[in-house]
């Protein structure tokens, strides 16, 4: 990918550690697409990990240098108890998933994709990491939001 010189990026690493803390990463990954396959529940190391393929709204709402890209990050909760799933197909390794919104309170963390679908994440304590893995490309499509009559 071509660098642009007016606005350079800077891989987006984030720790949250409390709730209230949640909705920053949140922002970030709206609009991501998640596929099945990167959905990964380790009961003994507790921990809930996902690969997204995140939508960089913060390079698009650079009123100086609006730019259209995309790059994967790493997603990873600690602490994990449980995991519950709701119309999340891990039988299709090949689905995509459009995350939302991530919400979360003291012990339960839940993952908003579209068509109803949810992972609900019971933790002892609130631990997620997000970074991105390389340098974002450029796309051409700009997410949207249905609204249902």
């Amino acid at each position: 990918m071509k660098k642009n010189k007016t606005s350079p990026h800077v891989p987006i690493k984030l720790h949250a550690q409390h709730h209230d803390h949640i909705h920053v990463i949140s922002s970030h990954l709206q609009d991501s697409v998640v596929a099945a396959s990167s959905l990964v529940h380790d009961a003994d190391q507790q921990t809930f990990k996902m690969l997204s393929n995140r939508f960089c709204w913060e390079k698009f709402l650079n009123p100086e240098d609006p730019i259209k890209v995309r790059v994967h990050s790493g997603v990873h909760f600690d602490h994990v108890i449980n995991i519950r799933k709701k119309n999340i197909h891990l039988h299709h390794p090949e689905k995509l998933y459009n995350l939302m919104s991530i919400q979360a309170t003291e012990n339960e963390v839940r993952l908003h994709f579209s068509e109803h679908s949810e992972i609900c994440i019971e933790v002892k304590e609130i631990s997620c990491k997000m970074a991105d893995l390389h340098e974002p490309y450029p796309t051409q499509f700009l997410p949207t939001h249905m609204s249902v009559e």
